[in-house]
């Protein structure tokens, strides 16, 4: 029998002992002070993650949390302590933050962590605070090893992608049988929703990095025009974001279903050699339903397709555009509120 000393190392499962009390000393200033919303004040106070991270102190962690990371000691855990986590570990805190703030006594997320050898280790992250009241100075963390599962759903993804490229390519066949086609268009649907359906890592996650910041999101521009091109990456580069340029229709609907995971929005003009804005806009539509879709053409508003601004991931922005404008629908449809996640 495990002596009760004993069972916390004994434990199979990675769990850690944590110190909040500066933390929620500090969040509770916050709330008796003017911040009522913590996620606009994080916005416009970006800098209060890494100093929130530096008041949460480690107790004591077990031997699977060592094993898991593949620490020998804990004090060698704790100096690699920042090389655990990666950018998008300021995304999770912060929803980490908002869940104390509102009083939640339980927090848990899906979250990349890496191990002392550089392994990627996906976890599935559960937090509580126990006692009544709340006791803040040993909070319980516990990490269950996701790394496997993971893996399956990307293989799974990549697999579906590759079938996905595959239909599409034969869509450009000349002279393909109607019914051939008609088949080959709800094959890619169905890739579609069954690849939306694959669970992402994420908070819903999140995982403690002082110093990092997320990675900028990745917008696919497709623009036939080269100059309005060259100016709209460089202009959404200066913006903070990453850019993917395609010339025109085809050559986006090639790209996609090889690289859609990455993409996080689409900007597409209407007017496109090889295939039209329109069919570029379904063929995104068949590859993943969800993703956010910036339309820009020359015409008003009011002679777009009425379906296509019927979506509601979809917005539209006349040209010519204003710096201003177009991030802000970015912003918007990224879920950012101009202020991503």
């Amino acid at each position: 029998m495990i002596d009760a000393p004993d069972w916390f190392d004994a434990c199979p499962i990675p769990l850690w002992i944590e110190d909040f009390t500066p933390l929620m000393a500090r969040l509770n200033a916050l709330g008796v002070g003017d911040v009522l919303d913590l996620a606009a004040w994080l916005k416009r106070n970006p800098a209060f993650l890494a100093e929130a991270a530096s008041l949460i102190r480690i107790v004591r962690i077990n031997r699977a949390t060592l094993d898991l990371y593949g620490a020998p000691d804990p004090e060698r855990f704790l100096t690699h302590l920042p090389e655990l986590f990666v950018p998008a570990s300021l995304v999770i805190f912060e929803a980490e933050l908002l869940a104390l703030f509102a009083g939640e006594r339980r927090f848990r997320a899906e979250a990349l962590t890496r191990a002392l050898d550089g392994r990627d280790v996906y976890i599935d992250l559960s937090l509580a605070v126990a006692g009544d009241p709340p006791d803040y100075s040993q909070v319980i963390v516990s990490t269950v090893d996701i790394t496997a599962r993971i893996r399956e759903q990307s293989d799974f993804n990549n697999w579906l992608q590759a079938l996905v490229g595959q239909a599409d390519l034969a869509l450009l066949t000349d002279g393909i049988p109607s019914a051939v086609a008609t088949r080959l268009r709800a094959l890619i649907a169905d890739a579609g929703r069954a690849s939306d359906e694959i669970t992402p890592v994420g908070p819903d996650p999140v995982e403690l990095s002082p110093s990092e910041t997320p990675a900028p999101p990745t917008l696919l521009l497709v623009e036939d025009d080269p100059l309005l091109s060259q100016v709209g990456v460089s202009v959404l580069q200066g913006s903070g974001y990453r850019v993917i340029a395609c010339s025109d229709g085809r050559e986006a609907a090639a790209l996609l279903p090889n690289r859609v995971g990455e993409i996080d929005l689409v900007i597409l003009d209407l007017t496109l050699p090889g295939m039209s804005g329109e069919e570029l806009f379904t063929r995104v539509r068949q590859v993943r339903s969800k993703l956010p879709i910036l339309i820009t053409s020359g015409r008003s508003e009011e002679e777009v397709t009425a379906d296509l601004l019927m979506d509601k991931r979809a917005r539209f922005v006349q040209k010519p555009w204003r710096l201003q404008t177009l991030t802000g629908v970015i912003e918007e449809l990224l879920g950012r509120d101009n202020s991503r996640a």
